[in-house]
């Protein structure tokens, strides 16, 4: 009786143990699922807060762009034609400036007033090589005119009501005007002869997307609505990046009441772009064509350097032009072959936004890193219609998408 005693105390006790370990596990694991799911909800709040401030610099860039793009008579061009040389050193040579008519009142459609002719140490970096590739293939010679500049921007501080730093956005906006249009429906036609073509003395590289939307049906054409999805219809992804300086699926004009397409911005210095322009007056002329391109495209886009012209009539009557052309083409000639298709502002943009939310608690660490990032990008069109702020036409999106580290 004893011994049988003896074994159900020692039963009970070895009962009693097991459930205060099982309690002991439940414990710890309520414990461990509680911190990971405050984790997971710390870490949504901070991507919460990136993708907001994303937005804020989205809708910053908008209405810079809007203030500053929206009347008729502002210039727009490229950072390469106030002196920005093609180089792998030059992160800023695809920004985007605004002019008026005089040539006055320059403004870069980035974060606060930087020049592009300033140091670009510390800035960010929104178009990379996943956008354009390796920027060490830039190059400006004779035999090869690659432009894979990689961008870069300033970047402003968010804080909130005790000054502590809580984040930050940028963005930059690309000037989609200055590029040749992959898809110009016929109703749109900017000249009644034709659209812009890219040039076959380029490199093969460059020449691949547009061979490939050339390729693809009307109806497939009319689907793209943003250069990446070229993917979609053949084009590599090493040609997709060669391209995405000088070629856009659509960039659009308001014209009266309606609109033409495929238009390209003068105001650029891009070797790709002019060699397209030059070989676009070979295909449209009726007279004399230039027999030597890529050596005119070359010259054209080397001497625009000299800040931008304010009318087409001005490039016409341009010392530039008339060095460039051979003595069986008159600039007259030129311009009068590509009327509708030139222009020295543009009504279609791109716009990269960045945005990042910190901890609090490392406001005092200069080298703390976000706990969450955001990128995010949208076509943004000038339409015919008047913007209600007074600010001449009205500028709407068509296009948005978020974006990943691997899509810079």
């Amino acid at each position: 009786m004893r011994n049988l005693m003896a074994n159900s105390r020692g039963f009970a006790l070895v009962l009693v143990l097991s459930l205060l370990a099982i309690l002991v596990l439940v414990t710890y694991a309520i414990s461990t699922v509680g911190k990971v799911s405050g984790a997971i909800s710390s870490a949504a709040v901070y991507q919460i807060q990136a993708r907001q401030n994303a937005l804020s610099a989205m809708q910053s860039a908008i209405g810079k762009l809007q203030v500053y793009a929206g009347p008729d008579d502002r210039l727009t061009g490229m950072a390469g034609i106030v002196g920005i040389p093609i180089s792998t050193d030059s992160p800023t040579r695809y920004w985007t400036g605004v002019w008026r008519s005089d040539g006055s009142d320059e403004v870069w459609l980035v974060v606060g007033n930087a020049s592009p002719a300033l140091s670009t140490t510390n800035y960010l970096l929104l178009v990379g090589e996943n956008s354009v590739g390796d920027q060490g293939l830039t190059k400006a010679t004779s035999s090869s005119s690659r432009e894979k500049e990689w961008v870069k921007v300033p970047v402003e501080m968010v804080a909130d009501a005790a000054g502590s730093v809580v984040g930050h956005f940028a963005y930059w906006v690309g000037d989609e005007g200055s590029k040749i249009s992959l898809h110009v429906p016929d109703d749109e036609l900017p000249n009644e002869n034709g659209a812009p073509q890219v040039s076959d003395k380029l490199l093969t590289s460059q020449t691949g997307v547009w061979e490939a939307v050339k390729a693809s049906s009307v109806t497939a054409k009319q689907r793209l609505v943003a250069y990446e999805q070229a993917l979609s219809i053949g084009a590599s992804a090493s040609q997709v990046q060669e391209g995405f300086h000088f070629l856009t699926i659509r960039a659009r004009s308001p014209d009266g009441s309606s609109y033409v397409s495929g238009r390209v911005n003068i105001n650029t210095s891009s070797r790709p772009l002019w060699y397209s322009l030059v070989s676009t007056y070979n295909t449209l002329t009726t007279g004399a064509k230039l027999s030597s391109e890529a050596s005119v495209a070359r010259k054209i886009a080397d001497a625009m350097t000299v800040g931008p012209f304010a009318s087409v009539a001005d490039f016409e009557s341009s010392t530039l032009l008339d060095d460039a052309l051979p003595s069986t083409v008159t600039p007259a000639t030129f311009v009068q072959t590509l009327n509708g298709i030139i222009a020295v502002r543009s009504d279609t943009f791109r716009i990269r936004a960045y945005g990042d939310a910190m901890n609090p608690a490392d406001a005092d660490d200069p080298n703390a890193k976000p706990e969450a990032v955001a990128y995010c990008e949208a076509i943004v069109q000038r339409t015919n219609q008047d913007d209600p702020g007074g600010h001449g036409k009205k500028f709407v999106v068509t296009y948005f998408r978020w974006l990943g580290p691997d899509d810079i």
